[in-house]
C-alpha cells in the first residue's frame, strides 16, 4: 500500500514514529510538502502531481495530513485535489480550515452543545471595551484567533494589560478571542487524542512555574490520566462535528463540568506518547490501513 504523509512540519518529532509504524508494517510512506508541490491542469485530463524536484507522482492508495494553523493556505490545494478525486484519506480540507481558526471552531462546538469557555470574537478596540463589561475579570485569557502552542495567547491581570495587549494584536490586523478565565483549572488542561472516532490516549498538562498555558512547547509537563466516559465522549463528539479524523482535543476541567478549549488537526505525537507510553503513531496508521 502507498500512502501519502502531508505534512508542511518537515522537522517535526512526529514525523519520525509515523515512518516506523509504516516500516513496521510494509507501507510504502511517502512524506510531501503540499506547498512545495506543482499541479498541472488541463482541460479533459487527469490533472499532474509534481514533487520540489520535478518529479511526477503517482496517486497514493490513502492519505494523510498533519496541517497546522502555520501551514499556508496553499497546502490544503492538493488535499482538495485529492478529495474531489474521491481518493481515502483521513483530515480533510474542511476539518483543516475549521481548526485553524478558534472563533469557527467554537462556533461549530457551541453549534453543537458542546460546552466551551464563555467567549467574546473581537475585531476592534471599541468591542472591546464593551466585551470587558460582559465577562467577569480580571483577569481575562486575550487570544489571537490564529495560533498554536500557546503563542497568541495571553492572560490580562486588569484593565490596563488588557487594553495594551489587545491593542499590540490589532496592530497585527489580528481577530481576537476574549474568553473568561477559568481559575480553578490551575494552569493545566487535558490534551485527549482521538483517531477514528475513538480515544487512543489522553494526557494531564500541568503549565511551568507561574505559566498559565499549559502548552508543552511552552515547558509544560504531560502525565497520563484515566478520563471519565463524559471526557471521552466529548472529546469523540468534537472531532467527529469538525470532520476530524485524527484530532487532540484539549480541555479544561472546570466546577461546570469540562470546557473544549481547542481542536488541533495537527496534534503532536510525541509529548503524547512520552507521558502515557501509549503507540499513537501505531494506531493512526492501523487506521489508514482500514480505510
Amino acid at each position: 500500500m502507498k500512502i501519502w504523509y502531508l505534512t508542511h512540519l518537515a522537522d517535526s518529532p512526529s514525523n519520525a514514529p509515523l515512518a516506523a509504524a509504516a516500516e513496521a508494517q510494509g507501507v510504502d510512506w511517502l512524506q510531501i510538502d503540499p506547498a512545495e508541490t506543482t499541479i498541472e491542469l488541463e482541460p479533459g485530463a487527469r490533472a499532474r502531481i509534481f514533487d520540489g524536484e520535478g518529479k511526477e507522482l503517482q496517486r497514493p492508495d490513502v492519505w494523510f495530513t498533519r496541517l497546522g494553523s502555520s501551514a499556508p493556505e496553499s497546502s490544503l490545494q492538493l488535499v482538495g485535489l485529492l478529495e474531489s478525486e474521491d481518493l481515502p484519506g483521513m483530515n480533510r480540507t474542511e476539518g483543516i480550515r475549521i481548526a485553524r481558526d478558534k472563533a469557527a471552531t467554537l462556533t461549530r462546538l457551541g453549534a453543537n452543545r458542546i460546552e466551551h469557555p464563555r467567549t467574546i470574537v473581537l475585531r476592534s478596540m471599541l468591542a472591546l471595551e464593551r466585551a470587558a463589561a460582559m465577562i467577569a475579570g480580571p483577569p481575562w485569557v486575550l487570544k489571537t484567533a490564529v495560533g498554536t502552542q500557546g503563542l497568541g495567547v495571553a492572560l490580562a491581570e486588569s484593565r490596563e494589560a488588557l487594553l495594551e495587549t489587545a491593542e499590540a494584536f490589532f496592530e497585527r490586523d489580528e481577530v481576537l478571542l476574549l474568553q473568561e478565565f477559568v481559575a480553578e483549572a490551575r494552569g493545566r488542561d487535558l490534551r485527549l487524542f482521538v483517531v477514528g472516532g475513538e480515544l487512543v490516549g489522553a494526557m494531564r498538562r500541568q503549565g511551568g512555574e507561574g505559566e498559565f498555558r499549559s502548552n508543552l512547547h511552552r515547558g509544560g509537563r504531560g502525565e497520563p490520566v484515566a478520563v471519565d466516559d463524559y471526557s471521552r465522549e466529548l472529546a469523540i463528539l468534537a472531532a467527529r462535528v469538525l470532520g476530524l479524523e485524527v484530532a487532540g482535543i484539549d480541555l479544561l476541567e472546570s466546577e461546570r463540568g469540562p470546557l473544549v478549549i481547542e481542536v488541533n488537526a495537527a496534534p503532536g505525537l510525541a509529548g503524547i506518547q512520552s507521558a502515557t507510553g501509549i503507540d499513537v503513531a501505531g494506531a493512526i496508521l492501523d487506521r489508514l490501513l482500514r480505510i
